[in-house]
């Protein structure tokens, strides 16, 4: 089964980790299912009656996962270096504009649209650097990814092993709303969970 990865941008100037990385991550795994769920609405009725459904909460899974924290610790020093870097480029700017307020009574027409340029040119610089980095596509979005992408991999295979050995025709993903209601005999999120667990564990134990 293919599955298209889908991402979504947290543009925030203090984006809070957390709901950064979940927002990415519910979009990671398993994003193209729902293209084959609606593709099924034209598949024979005999067909659709002889399907076996599953599903999992890749929320959960991110959160049970006891390699998160190791996972995102990189991920976390970027994101502060970035927001230290946002912070002193914004006390910049505004030590600027003080001055350009305060003094501008003051000053010569040429010293006060030399302070305006100095004033503009920060300010676009620090746009431009926040857009850079919080930006679509930007460094947050692209380094979120990054250090999710393994994750996500080694979920879907899991899943797919499991889908696999026990015949199940296509898995969704609770996380994403999509689940009005599911019998949790359907739910392979412990499971799936465990399995990962376990992987991490051994690789833990084995080292690099």
């Amino acid at each position: 089964m293919r599955r298209s990865e889908r991402q979504s941008l947290t543009l925030a100037r203090a984006p809070k980790l957390r709901g950064a990385v979940s927002a990415i991550w519910l979009r990671l795994v398993l994003g193209g299912l729902l293209l084959v769920a609606l593709a099924l609405r034209s598949a024979p009725a005999e067909a659709q009656s002889n399907l076996r459904l599953a599903y999992i909460n890749s929320e959960r899974i991110l959160e049970g996962y006891t390699g998160r924290q190791a996972l995102l610790d990189g991920f976390r020093r970027d994101v502060e270096g970035w927001n230290q870097e946002a912070v002193q480029r914004k006390t910049e700017l505004d030590g600027v504009g003080r001055d350009l307020a305060q003094q501008s009574p003051m000053l010569s027409d040429e010293k006060r649209r030399e302070l305006e340029q100095d004033y503009q040119r920060k300010l676009a610089d620090y746009d431009a650097f926040v857009q850079k980095i919080w930006g679509a596509d930007g460094l947050v979005t692209q380094r979120n990814e990054e250090v999710l992408r393994p994750l996500v991999q080694k979920i879907q295979q899991i899943v797919a092993d499991l889908a696999e050995a026990e015949d199940y025709d296509l898995v969704f993903d609770a996380a994403d709303g999509n689940i009005v209601y599911g019998n949790s005999t359907l739910d392979l999120t412990e499971r799936v969970l465990a399995t990962l667990n376990a992987e991490y564990s051994t690789e833990t134990k084995q080292g690099p």
